[in-house]
């Protein structure tokens, strides 16, 4: 693992229709002045009026929601493979697709996992061949839990932690101010295969508010993207194909 980026030839597509990140920080600065952010959320419909979540709503899967209010639909839902422990392969998490620019950009919005979804948590990583983690919230504010820690801390026992089939290990963590960049080494017990999984924490947003400092939310999103970039380009098949950023706050609003 190294947080050394490898330029490549979608580098340099991507560089050719990228907004330069001075001028996103003055558009985005002049719409939070403007008030025009917080407008442009209550725009966005909450919830569909015919929304069915037979999944979410069983009773065996209750407790594997954070906030049972706050469920998947069933259209879209994060399928797992089925298990002992859990027969309807139920998380709280839901597919998002969406087009800019021509090009469909894939995420997976989730919420913060509970001590017992861990495993679950690392098993849908794992299935949908998730690289990149984008965590946008402590693990606690103001004295509550708001999602549980689900990777093992640089200098703990071996770095290593077992999720259920999973084995987690921390490579390294670099602290950029407001967010921390962690490569993570998953190991599948059962095959014994290894990924690199790239985990990115934003820790200035709080859970009822929005993050205060514009640049530094910026400068996230770019190491976002840059990892994004760099992990993609040593996966092979088109574009179309590959692996979904897996997004979560805590309730996974």
């Amino acid at each position: 693992l190294s947080v050394a980026r490898v330029s490549g030839r979608e580098d340099s597509r991507a560089d050719a229709t990228r907004v330069p990140m001075d001028e996103r920080f003055r558009t985005l600065k002049k719409k939070l002045e403007e008030g025009m952010v917080f407008t442009e959320y209550e725009q966005i419909p909450k919830k569909k009026a015919n929304g069915i979540f037979s999944t979410a709503a069983l009773p065996e899967n209750a407790e594997r929601s954070r906030i049972r209010e706050v469920v998947p639909y069933e259209e879209n839902r994060v399928e797992l493979v089925p298990t002992k422990e859990n027969n309807t392969g139920y998380i709280n998490a839901s597919h998002i697709k969406v087009v800019v620019g021509g090009a469909q950009w894939h995420y997976i919005a989730t919420q913060g996992p509970l001590p017992h979804t861990c495993h679950d948590f690392w098993q849908m990583v794992w299935e949908q061949g998730a690289n990149v983690i984008a965590m946008v919230t402590a693990e606690e504010e103001g004295g509550r839990t708001k999602s549980h820690r689900y990777w093992p801390k640089l200098g703990s026992k071996h770095s290593s932690a077992t999720y259920g089939k999973f084995k987690v290990t921390t490579k390294f963590r670099t602290d950029s101010g407001c967010y921390a960049t962690t490569g993570l080494k998953v190991k599948h017990l059962l095959s014994g295969q290894e990924r690199t999984v790239w985990h990115l924490q934003y820790t200035d947003w709080p859970d009822h508010g929005c993050p205060e400092d514009v640049q530094g939310f910026l400068s996230y999103l770019e190491e976002i993207q840059s990892v994004r970039r760099h992990t993609n380009s040593m996966l092979e098949g088109p574009r179309s194909l590959h692996p979904p950023i897996v997004v979560h706050c805590s309730a996974g609003v």
